[in-house]
């Protein structure tokens, strides 16, 4: 007598399964670890949801880090589930946090894709030892973004400098978080023996210029497609960079009322023909019709071949009233509103305004 398989032995169905119950609003491990034990070829994909990504910090990182490593130890081969690594230090130093992070950094990671990190909030100079740790992370083969929050307190710009220099080439895609770093008037010069990467995407958050805060990395934004940026501290930074960022299609900021819509509107003013930005993604939480009339104006005549599409990145209420005093972009369709894609479930390049979601009218 032939035994007949079973609907839910089929590999592809038992994927789809599982990506749901990752997926689906409160969801918890113990629904995966479940899914784990149900069979033999459940497994492999429920353990890969469990482990793809990893969240430490705060209080907790002192236990739950060491276990998780014994955890790992005892059992190797769920390592190359790992694929994102995000993990901050809090805001008190001590040793045994220093050990922390050289331990973590230090681990083999095989398949890590993604490094988030946020380095610890003190008031006293960031130690060698957890900078020197964060640079040997940076340097696995497999990583293809990563993310960093330097603390104010760490204005050291020789460490900051170290961070980099063994960036591994493979790193396309980087979020820095420098609110109040200030490097120096003049930064130290790229090393020769560090090989010039370049980036496809960029966000940062900084107080100071960014192609200056660059200078004392790797990275070059010659071929930089997505380019995100938290403000415009002075619009005159963005007019130095922007005949060097020519190859950008994508680029996000924030705006807001009163001067930083004025800043914004600057911003705008230094796109010329030269550049092939298809994408303009807006942030915003506040709204004005006089700022939604002025963007719509400058919006709709930016000196460009193809006119771009605008995506507005806030909730429905407020983009139905933007929506109202934006006439011209309108009538062009050319008006959307960034909405999430849950069809996308990698994880994204950069954590502010996500380019992996779709835009709806």
């Amino acid at each position: 007598m032939r035994w007949k398989q079973s609907p839910f032995d089929t590999q592809e169905l038992v994927d789809i399964i599982i990506w749901h119950i990752d997926h689906a609003p409160g969801k918890s491990k113990q629904d995966l670890l479940t899914c784990a034990l149900v069979a033999r070829f459940w497994t492999y994909p429920a353990q890969s949801c469990i482990f793809r990504q990893l969240l430490l910090g705060g209080k907790a990182l002192g236990f739950r880090w060491p276990l998780l490593r014994r955890a790992l130890g005892s059992a190797p081969y769920l390592v190359q589930h790992i694929r994102r690594l995000c993990f901050f230090g809090g805001t008190i130093m001590t040793t045994s946090l220093s050990d922390l992070f050289s331990d973590m950094c230090n681990f083999p990671f095989t398949h890590l894709e993604h490094a988030d990190v946020s380095l610890p909030h003190i008031h006293s100079p960031m130690p060698v030892q957890i900078v020197l740790a964060v640079r040997q992370l940076f340097s696995l083969s497999t990583l293809r973004s990563v993310a960093i929050f330097w603390p104010r307190s760490s204005d050291d710009a020789e460490l900051f400098h170290r961070l980099w220099e063994l960036c591994s080439p493979s790193i396309k895609h980087l979020e820095l978080n420098l609110n109040g770093y200030h490097p120096p008037p003049k930064s130290a010069p790229r090393r020769s023996q560090t090989p010039v990467i370049f980036l496809e995407s960029l966000h940062i958050f900084t107080n100071d210029s960014f192609e200056h805060t660059l200078d004392a990395t790797p990275f070059s934004l010659e071929q930089l497609n997505k380019l995100s940026v938290a403000s415009f501290p002075e619009p005159m930074l963005w007019h130095s960079i922007a005949p060097s960022l020519q190859s950008v299609q994508y680029l996000a900021f924030a705006i807001g009322v009163g001067d930083d819509a004025a800043e914004g509107l600057k911003v705008l003013s230094g796109i010329n023909a030269a550049h092939q930005i298809s994408t303009i993604i807006l942030e915003t939480t506040m709204f004005e019709s006089s700022v939604c009339k002025k963007l719509d104006a400058k919006l709709s005549s930016l000196p460009m071949r193809q006119p771009p599409i605008v995506v507005l990145d806030t909730n429905a209420e407020n983009y139905s009233y933007w929506r109202q005093h934006m006439p011209t972009l309108r009538s062009s369709n050319l008006l959307r509103r960034a909405v999430e894609d849950l069809n996308c479930h990698c994880c994204s390049p950069l954590s502010a305004w996500s380019f992996a979601r779709s835009w709806e009218e």
